[in-house]
This record gives structure tokens, sequence and C-alpha cells, in this order.
């Protein structure tokens, strides 16, 4: 993963946002940070992903895009006491590392802790320091918007890597009467309910599953694949389940009937949705065409 594109960061009880106190285009260092409900371009952040030793880029620098600051703890521990203001610093360096999950809407600092308004409070007003506590509550909840459109969630991590293809489900080679057979077929996602239990670090798209997936399916898409995304049906997108079709097949032919497949992935996460598109053609070389 490079860089990300600039985004703001949102406190969503209180609907205020990160910024450097003051507003400035180039705060010094130490420089704290707080919230407040304007919106200008010395707000705008960028994430830095730095790999660590597994070749992960979950773990990355929080860049105050103006100045070209980041976001520290003050003092910079690798190890901040509870209640610890967040500032802007040149420094880079492993104490100044976050992750952002954006499943749970928690911006996690390398200690654990997370990123949080002062003191918790759900009506967090202008000015409220931002700091890091151990605590995990409701309150704590900090969303990326993208600056263009701010009700837009916008994935810090980038948009999945969307890919299909024509597989074949059935086949009868050279029956001898015509006939119509009811099959059963796989619907939606097998490893859903297994991504909702796992522990490991999850991207945005991964949170639920349904068809508020598909605009992130789509940003990364072909145009053929968008076709294929916008004709599918929603139950593509959710949990497995099986149902029965019916196909045809014609005495002393080739007889293939195949189903559309589409795979999604963003590095070590990787998940196959099984469409309700169902093409048959006369041969197993011969998949179905756009």
């Amino acid at each position: 993963m490079s860089t990300s594109e600039p985004f703001h960061i949102k406190h969503l009880s209180s609907g205020r946002y990160v910024h450097p106190h003051g507003g400035g285009d180039n705060p010094i260092n130490n420089a704290i940070v707080n919230l407040h409900s304007d919106i200008h371009p010395n707000m705008i952040w960028r994430f830095l992903p730095v790999k660590d030793e597994r070749g992960k880029d979950e773990w990355g620098y929080i860049e105050h895009l103006s100045s070209g600051k980041i976001l520290h703890p003050f003092g910079g521990g690798h190890d901040p006491w509870d209640e610890t203001h967040l500032v802007l610093h040149r420094d880079r360096h492993r104490g100044a590392l976050f992750k952002i999950d954006q499943v749970n809407n928690h911006i996690i600092h390398m200690s654990g802790k997370y990123v949080h308004p002062r003191f918790g409070r759900s009506d967090a007003g202008n000015y409220t320091q931002v700091t890091l506590h151990s605590n995990l509550h409701k309150h704590m909840e900090f969303r990326c918007f993208s600056i263009d459109n701010p009700n837009k969630t916008f994935l810090v991590y980038g948009a999945p890597i969307v890919g299909g293809e024509w597989k074949i489900i059935h086949k009868a080679i050279n029956p001898t009467v015509d006939c119509t057979l009811a099959i059963d077929v796989k619907l939606g996602c097998a490893s859903a309910e297994k991504v909702r239990e796992t522990e490991r670090f999850k991207y945005r798209w991964e949170a639920s599953f349904g068809v508020e997936n598909v605009e992130y399916f789509s940003q990364s898409a072909s145009q053929l694949l968008k076709h294929y995304i916008g004709v599918s049906s929603p139950q593509t997108w959710e949990d497995e389940t099986t149902t029965k079709i019916e196909v045809k097949y014609i005495r002393g032919e080739k007889n293939i009937t195949w189903q559309y497949v589409f795979t999604v992935r963003q590095n070590d996460s990787e998940l196959v949705f099984h469409s309700d598109l169902f093409a048959d053609t006369d041969g197993e070389g011969n998949p179905p065409r756009s």
C-alpha cells in the first residue's frame, strides 16, 4: 500500500473534527491536537503506511497534510499513560505508529491505547484535547471521511482488488435424451461468519456483508466487472446459502453450466462470492461471453 489520499477525521458522537490547535497550516512541534467543528484545508490528514517485519502495512504515521508533521503522544513514548494528549511533531519513530480500525471506528496507538476525546466525553466541545486511553466505549469512535464528500466514508487502506470469472458448476456430455435437472448451487460468501469471528485486523469492507459493500468493490473494478457487480442480486454479497436452479440439457450435445464468481482481495484478506449469474454453453473451453 502507498500513502493514502487525504481525509478528515471525525469524532462520531460529537460530530467534531481532529485539528491542530489554532488550525494553522504549519503548527510548531508539540502543538496540541484537539476537536473543532470547522472544516478547512488545515485539518486534513493522510496515512503513511510502515511495513512491519512480516511485510504488513496496517501500522503507519498519521500525517497533518499541510505541515508534514505527524501525530504523536506527547513525549513520543512507546507506552504512554492514560490521558496522554496527542500532539504534532516532525520526528518519525516507532512511538508515533498508529493503525486505523475502520470496522470498529477505533484509532489505535502501537501501545494498544486508543484515541479518545479528553475524559471520553460524548459531547466533546470545540478545543477538547485528543488523548490516548485504554478504555473502550462508544464515545471514542472516530471515522475518516472524504474531503470531497463529508458524508462518504474514506477507505484509508484503499479499495480492495476485485476479480471475477465464469466457473463450471455442472456438465452433461452427450445425454441420450433431452432433460431438465434441478441442481444445488451456492450463493454468497462461505467465509462471512469466519471473518466476523476472527480477531485479526479487518478492512472496512469486511465489517459487514451485504449490498453496502458494492460501492467499495466497484471502486477498483473494470467496466466489465462493474457490469457484473451491477446485475448481481444482493444475495451475492451476503452469507452463503444453497438454492436450486433448473438446467436444460439437449440430447447428443455438450451441455456446460457456468456460474459467475467474484474474488475480493486486499493484502492477506481474500474472499470468494458466488453470484446468481448463470449461463449455459456447448463446451468447457467456451465460457459465456459478456
